[in-house]
């Protein structure tokens, strides 16, 4: 396969069809985490790149698609933070770099505008690129901000071992994006923010939020290498008018609007101003997203009981049979 170099993940052109390229998210040691200053903009430049693709496989490798915002460590997110002259025009007041939990960054320069102005500005290049056609490959979890960016993706396809969730809101109760409203609708959607429990591959097909459910990640390699190849025969023109009807189906009906109050709502939530976001980011920074989902779900034990019950057979490593001597 052809290759571009990106520092934060693995990019690679299809040596069987050059109009179909493959990302991968190669972060196994943290369940792919998505470092938000570093692999979104990567994914936004590979994105506008022109490299002669229209369909983009994303996927990860090990055991889950994503699992959400975070760094390897607070030496890596150090080493990460950008320079205040490497910030979006229009960050704030007071010129400090934006570090997620940090008391010391005011509010006007902070999370407030993060999510809605950073993230999404990133998230939603995949259904503005209007040249391209992206199809999320979910295996494993898929949480938080890794499901924001399936979420974004033209296609969803998920192998049947995949779970989805945003345990966050357990104790910042906001979500990223409106992109959950429109695929499982008001009511869903409440349902998950408010408990925060995880949604099972089957029924985030009933739900609306993957297209496919295949039994086994071999087949949901199968199916998405399929659709690609389909989509890979279309003409350019074909894509972006379907993509373009519906970003403008979008901004009517409110994206831009509810990702203001979002980014709005998530920002003066992650922006320390309850003890549950300043614990939260303490775990993270000194412990890790394991750490701080751990704190997320520790009080409804009871309630994830049935999730992580059902969890524990789908991604169960078996062994192969035995072969019989002859």
């Amino acid at each position: 396969m052809g290759k571009k170099k990106y520092k934060w993940f693995k990019y690679e052109i299809d040596k069987k069809n050059p109009k179909i390229a493959i990302w991968t998210f190669n972060r196994p040691n943290s369940q792919n985490t998505i470092p938000p200053y570093n692999l979104l903009p990567e994914l936004r430049e590979a994105a506008w790149t022109d490299d002669g693709t229209q369909v983009v496989i994303i996927k990860g490798e090990g055991r889950s698609f994503g699992s959400g915002y975070g760094y390897e460590g607070t030496e890596e997110l150090t080493r990460a933070m950008p320079e205040w002259e490497e910030l979006p025009v229009g960050w704030g007041a007071s010129r400090r770099t934006p570090a997620m939990g940090d008391p010391n960054t005011p509010f006007d320069a902070h999370m407030s505008d993060y999510i809605n102005t950073y993230a999404l500005n990133y998230m939603k290049t995949f259904w503005e690129q209007e040249n391209k056609f992206f199809i999320a490959q979910v295996h494993g979890f898929c949480i938080a901000g890794s499901l924001e960016l399936a979420l974004h993706c033209d296609v969803t396809y998920a192998a049947d071992d995949a779970w989805f969730g945003y345990p966050v809101t357990r104790v910042m109760g906001s979500l990223c994006s409106p992109l959950w409203y429109y695929t499982m609708g008001p009511k869903k959607t409440i349902e998950v923010m408010c408990t925060g429990g995880m949604i099972s591959a089957a029924d985030a097909y009933k739900w609306g939020m993957v297209n496919r459910v295949y039994p086994t990640q071999k087949d949901l390699e199968k199916g998405v290498r399929r659709l690609a190849d389909a989509v890979a025969l279309m003409s350019p023109r074909a894509i972006f008018n379907m993509k373009m009807q519906r970003r403008v189906l979008y901004m009517e009906m409110g994206y831009y609007a509810g990702a203001h109050i979002m980014g709005l709502l998530g920002g003066v939530l992650h922006n320390n101003t309850t003890p549950e976001a300043r614990e939260f980011h303490r775990l993270i920074m000194e412990q890790g997203p394991r750490a701080a989902y751990d704190y997320c779900n520790a009080p409804f034990a009871e309630f994830d009981k049935e999730w992580r019950s059902a969890r524990a057979k789908p991604i169960e490593q078996k062994k192969p049979a035995k072969r019989k001597k002859k």
